[in-house]
């Protein structure tokens, strides 16, 4: 049986690999430049090995599954940063990772005081097509490595084994109540 901690973990894997992806995308697509930008292991690690490490673990080596009803969380996740970006923009905190002649806005797309239509823009379009879309991805990759689980030998999955021995349950239970 499945307890409160193993589906809060597949929650947590759903946030971080949706959000991972979107991070690595908008840091890579719009974020770097590479005259301008000093590439550090931190930069590297945040915007890239994160979301790596993330996909490998969660749909290679554990096979973590990705739930449909998760993308509502991912969106919550999205609005929260969004609603952070512009509490950052509006308490004028400093990026330390920019120097104070320039925005300090956390990601230039998202700079709430210069561009904010288009940061509004962009935030919008991210919570409601990025987001289930990347999250539509990850549940296909699921489904996919569920179709193959359930076609190789059980091969010592506790979880098929429970779900069998349910099964049985079941039926034993039916034959008993039909006599």
């Amino acid at each position: 049986p499945k307890t409160w901690l193993v589906n809060s973990a597949w929650l947590m894997y759903s946030l971080g690999i949706n959000n991972g992806l979107i991070v690595f995308i908008i840091f890579w697509a719009t974020e770097y430049n590479p005259d301008s930008y000093v590439l550090d292991y931190w930069q590297v690690s945040a915007h890239g090995i994160f979301f790596l490490l993330t996909f490998l673990d969660g749909m290679l080596i554990n096979r973590t599954p990705i739930r449909v009803k998760h993308v509502l969380w991912t969106q919550l996740w999205g609005l929260l940063f969004v609603i952070w970006t512009i509490i950052f923009t509006v308490a004028g905190i400093d990026n330390p990772f920019k120097p104070d002649d320039e925005s300090q806005a956390l990601y230039n797309v998202l700079d709430w005081e210069n561009n904010p239509g288009s940061a509004a823009a962009l935030s919008a379009s991210l919570l409601l097509v990025g987001v289930p879309l990347a999250h539509s991805m990850f549940w296909t990759f699921s489904l996919c490595r569920r179709c193959y689980i359930e076609e190789e030998d059980n091969g010592g999955n506790v979880e098929m084994e429970q779900m069998e021995e349910g099964l049985a349950e079941d039926n034993n239970n039916d034959e008993q109540e039909t006599t």
